[in-house]
């Protein structure tokens, strides 16, 4: 009887061992299991710092754009009325325009016309041709040669015949001194020094939903190198701006390139007529 009673208190004895064995099993699988969301827990936070770090960056630009912005302003509601008198011009000139019925896109395009050439009629036919209603927007920036008005009114009798066309001269808020100096001195300055940033964003988030415009044109700049790497800036960033891009290989006179430069060179040497056929009748007149 002894013998079988220390047998069954040994099986006891063996029993809660097994059953401790069971409970501690258990519990370093929970703590396996604790040790493992722990750790991603902590990539997780890892990752969410990162990100913080990252908006924190992206605000901090975003307010030093914003900044800039503010510093542009003459008057303290100065874009919005520019963006008033766009969205103003465009319902005027509607009125007695006709739009491109074949096509939905409404483009833009932003020149200089220093002084108007086929080039630049070149292009605008092209994107008129593709768009529903087609924006151009003249450089406003006083600069030798040819004034501000001179040069819009060229442009609005070189495309009179375009019906679908509505024309606006810019401001500071567009390739201006203010946002994009390096444009205005090109013989000074290198494409990598070249910060377009601002330029791009207020044409993406501010003046391009304005007039509803959907894509820009540019002509192809191979000689320039300032321009060349603003189109290249415009292709990488306007589809952010869900903006399409488009570059229309530039039109030549002969074997030459038609320039606006090349003109102004050509005049200067009293040689203008050798580049007659570079300008539009509305031009040469």
């Amino acid at each position: 009887m002894t013998d079988l009673k220390n047998l069954e208190e040994v099986l006891e004895i063996l029993n809660a061992q097994e059953q401790m064995i069971e409970i501690l099993e258990s519990q370093q699988t929970e703590i396996e299991t604790l040790i493992t969301e722990n750790q991603k827990l902590k990539e997780e936070l890892d990752e969410s710092m990162k990100l913080n770090e990252q908006l924190t960056i992206q605000l901090k630009k975003q307010n030093s754009q914003t900044e800039k912005i503010l510093l542009l302003e003459n008057d303290k509601n100065g874009l919005e009325k520019f963006l008033k008198r766009l969205k103003k011009e465009t319902q005027e000139q509607q009125k007695c325009k006709v739009e491109n019925r074949h096509e939905n896109g409404i483009g833009a395009v932003v020149m200089n016309c220093n002084p108007f050439t086929r080039g630049h009629e070149y292009l605008i036919r092209e994107a008129a041709k593709k768009n529903k209603w087609l924006h151009i927007f003249i450089l406003s920036e006083e600069q030798s040669f040819l004034t501000t008005r001179e040069r819009y009114q060229l442009v609005k009798e070189g495309i009179q015949e375009i019906p679908n066309v509505i024309l606006h001269q810019t401001s500071e808020y567009m390739i201006s001194p203010a946002v994009f100096p390096i444009y205005f001195i090109k013989e000074k300055a290198k494409a990598y020094e070249m910060n377009c940033q601002l330029d791009i964003q207020l044409f993406g988030e501010r003046i391009a939903p304005e007039l509803n415009i959907t894509d820009r044109y540019v002509g192809s700049e191979p000689a320039c190198d300032v321009t060349h790497t603003y189109n290249q800036c415009l292709r990488e960033q306007l589809p952010c701006y869900q903006i399409r891009f488009h570059e229309i290989p530039r039109k030549t006179y002969g074997d030459q390139i038609i320039s606006a430069s090349e003109v102004r060179k050509r005049y200067a040497e009293n040689q203008l007529k050798s580049v007659c056929g570079m300008l539009p009748e509305s031009t040469w007149r």
